[in-house]
């Protein structure tokens, strides 16, 4: 990805900071502010993401719930033809 350079200014302290903790991870300042923009948007990701597992979760969860009346009235009798003509609950493919 092509570079691009940027001119911004700090205040003395904060610039102070940031070049400590470059210098602590052994990466030049521009390197170091890479890392944390590609980390903080993973970050971000990451709890979309476990917002989005969680949320499916529940679906599934209140799905089951909803089903499973029927699901437990059906249950016996199909496993039961099931067994006896030695089917199994897979297709063939």
């Amino acid at each position: 990805m092509p570079a691009v350079e940027l001119h911004f200014s700090l205040e003395e302290a904060t610039a102070d900071k940031l070049r400590q903790l470059a210098a602590s991870v052994d990466l030049p300042v521009n390197h170091y502010l890479a890392e944390l923009i590609e980390n903080d948007a993973k970050r971000r990701l990451d709890k979309l993401a476990d917002e989005g597992y969680r949320a499916l979760a529940d679906s599934s969860r209140e799905w089951s719930q909803l089903t499973w009346p029927t699901n437990a009235e059906g249950w016996p009798a199909w496993f039961q033809a099931s067994r006896a003509t030695g089917g199994s609950s897979r297709s063939n493919r």
